[in-house]
């Protein structure tokens, strides 16, 4: 999926508001991928729910606990991730290290929870991630988007006692007396906020229906919700959509 973010000063600047430890988190190339995977997953809709934004990001930290190392503003940090070398020369007296951070003798030991400070790290980062994809969402707030517009045909369709899923499987979808929709799990990975392209919804008949009455309804509520819709082959119909999904603000 395509990246466009705020201008990258206005970025710097916001992560600058970050803890020290978050920043480093933020900065460290193993992790880049977390909240890039995140924050695609927000801008396509998949991810709607600040709460499992949060837990994508805590899942990966806990994967490295060992390596993320508390610390105070007052201590050493010998950085997430850094080798095992690097790490005995940082404990070895006899080795000068440079450090970023002061070093306080008296500083008291770090007595928080492990789990608690990873949770509240994984709730600092995905709120970072949040506010960058609320900011880019802006850009269309108000607007009838491609995105409103499935959502539209999708109602229409429950209405027509078709079941509908979004980024889902046929395990998900509770059979309805005629048939089922739906957007694969994945194929938010292949939309874009930047540019059209296509989007590939799944159908399937049930008892009252044949399949080509369920792909004649998908294609009508599609075309009424204002897109155009492909013809059905194989099973799916193809749409272009430019998929501008709205992103709330966070009220935490």
């Amino acid at each position: 999926m395509d990246r466009s973010f705020p201008d990258q000063e206005d970025v710097m600047a916001d992560v600058e508001n970050l803890s020290p430890k978050a920043q480093l988190l933020w900065g460290n190339e193993q992790l880049t991928w977390v909240f890039e995977d995140v924050r695609d997953r927000i801008m396509g809709g998949d991810t709607d729910e600040f709460e499992d934004a949060a837990e994508l990001i805590l899942e990966e930290l806990e994967s490295h606990a060992d390596e993320v190392v508390d610390y105070d503003d007052n201590q050493e940090f010998a950085g997430p991730f850094d080798t095992d070398d690097e790490v005995d020369a940082r404990e070895d007296p006899n080795v000068d290290v440079d450090v970023d951070h002061d070093l306080d003798p008296d500083a008291p030991e770090d007595t928080d929870d492990p789990d608690a400070d990873l949770e509240e790290l994984a709730e600092e980062l995905a709120t970072h991630v949040w506010r960058e994809c609320r900011e880019i969402a802006q850009a269309w707030d108000g607007e009838t988007t491609d995105a409103d517009r499935v959502l539209t045909a999708f109602v229409a369709l429950e209405e027509r006692r078709i079941a509908v899923g979004l980024f889902t499987d046929w395990s998900d979808i509770e059979p309805r007396e005629r048939g089922g929709v739906l957007i694969w799990v994945n194929e938010w990975e292949n939309l874009s906020h930047e540019e059209q392209r296509p989007l590939r919804i799944g159908y399937v008949a049930y008892d009252e229906a044949t399949d080509a009455e369920i792909a004649s309804d998908l294609v009508a509520a599609l075309r009424d919700a204002g897109l155009e819709p492909g013809e059905p082959a194989d099973g799916t119909v193809t749409v272009p959509v430019l998929w501008r999904w709205h992103v709330d603000p966070l009220s935490i």
